[in-house]
């Protein structure tokens, strides 16, 4: 099961990366299906089917955006409600061996983490972290947020969290795979999807031959 906010058919980066890795995987003899929201970026009022499958993937759309993009409070109001309605939808779908979480919306990795921690003892589901973004180093940068405030410290304890939760990490690449090693001190992080792929998925994540569900 792959989570993310945006998926086919819309454009942006992550829902343009978890459809390639959905049709990669699907491509290779896995049952693959996916959480997203059923609004598109930059439509609003856009509200795509519930159910839907395409090339292979089960598309499941849970949620839509009630306000638009263009500030920090819409989104702060948003986020939380596709993330709680995503939770809800996982753990009533069948068995997944693998549940991958991307970084949009901020911390809907806690889902992951939720069902892995849940689901971890009776069905042997793993989760996996893709971090497209770093949070809450991003807003640091952009002086969305200070680096010493009360904000600042929550959100960084709930990255850690969604990292330490995390079967497996999986970065965009070598700087940020440097950072998660030297300061998260995550020694479970790999370079980029070609890594973890290189090492069929059914050993190193469900810990048997069996085929995974991602």
């Amino acid at each position: 099961m792959i989570i993310n906010q945006s998926f086919w058919p819309d454009v942006v980066a992550t829902a343009q990366q978890a459809y390639d890795l959905a049709r990669y995987l699907t491509g290779h003899g896995n049952c693959v299906s996916v959480l997203t929201s059923r609004s598109l970026h930059g439509k609003q009022g856009a509200s795509l089917p519930a159910l839907e499958v395409v090339d292979g993937v089960e598309i499941h759309r849970v949620s839509h955006n009630l306000f638009d993009k263009r500030g920090l409070l819409t989104r702060a109001l948003d986020y939380p409600r596709l993330n709680v309605t995503c939770a809800a939808k996982a753990l009533m779908l069948p068995r997944h061996d693998v549940v991958i979480c991307l970084t949009t919306p901020p911390f809907v990795a806690l889902v992951g983490a939720l069902v892995g921690a849940l689901l971890r003892g009776i069905k042997g589901t793993r989760f996996v972290f893709w971090t497209v973004d770093l949070c809450p180093d991003l807003p640091v940068e952009a002086s969305i947020i200070g680096c010493s405030g009360t904000v600042h410290r929550l959100l960084k304890a709930i990255d850690l969290i969604c990292l330490g939760s995390a079967d497996r990490i999986v970065s965009l690449g070598h700087p940020a795979h440097q950072v998660f090693e030297s300061v998260y001190s995550m020694q479970h992080a790999c370079n980029a999807w070609r890594t973890l792929l290189r090492e069929p998925v059914t050993t190193g994540l469900s810990g048997d031959s069996r085929g995974v569900q991602p």
